[in-house]
């Protein structure tokens, strides 16, 4: 099937005994989606090897990165998870993403991806999060490929409290010397990754992570 496109199909009953056969169904039809997800963090679980942090490389047991992806001490017992199940954009999981820039001064986690944009025509990278209030308010980047790094314009991003939606233009990385034929990794981050210095400390929840083509035209 292709992207952004709509499908339709008939089915009619065939009755021999019958001599008004066949009988025509009605016309259904179904629209295909225009966008690939590149994470919605459903396949993870509080198992091992299926823990959100065997696929998102966070800061454990690395001084130069506060991050954490998860909840690190979960009280099973209780019904806690690594991930969380309450404050979600869709489906039932989102990942808590924890930074402490207090002495690593960079805090992100990495998913490797070796994934091609360029064949479908992608042009828009998406995410959602949702802060906290109380969080420490530290620059908001994605980055490709390591060191091709887009920054949110809000600079309070991390204390925005309702899940925010923010589309990135894939011509950005482009104009970052990134190849969408040949995507490495996606990190998601907190800090300014070009020029670190010492900030704070917060917690955002990240989910349905996608890229688009674009809309159909109506």
């Amino acid at each position: 099937l292709e992207f952004n496109q709509t499908y339709y199909w008939r089915g009619d009953e065939v009755n021999d005994a019958e001599p008004n056969s066949p009988f025509k169904g009605d016309i259904l039809s179904f629209t295909t989606a225009n966008y690939i997800i590149i994470e919605d963090f459903e396949d993870y679980n509080d198992f091992e090897p299926d823990t959100v942090w065997n696929t998102w490389a966070d800061g454990y047991d690395d001084p130069t990165n506060g991050s954490s992806a998860g909840y690190p001490t979960p009280n099973f017992f209780n019904d806690e998870h690594y991930l969380e199940d309450e404050i979600v954009h869709g489906g039932d999981w989102s990942m808590p993403l924890f930074y402490d820039n207090s002495s690593a001064m960079i805090s992100e986690v990495t998913k490797t991806l070796n994934a091609d944009w360029a064949t479908d025509s992608f042009v828009t990278l998406s995410l959602w999060y949702n802060g906290l209030a109380f969080n420490a308010a530290e620059p908001m980047y994605v980055a490709l490929n390591g060191n091709a790094v887009v920054t949110n314009n809000d600079a309070n991003a991390a204390l925005v409290t309702e899940w925010t939606q923010w589309d990135i233009p894939l011509q950005a990385f482009v104009d970052l010397g990134v190849d969408l034929a040949n995507v490495g990794t996606l990190s998601i981050g907190f800090g300014n990754k070009a020029n670190p210095v010492r900030g704070g400390v917060g917690n955002v929840f990240i989910d349905d992570i996608r890229v688009y083509q674009p809309p159909v035209a109506q």
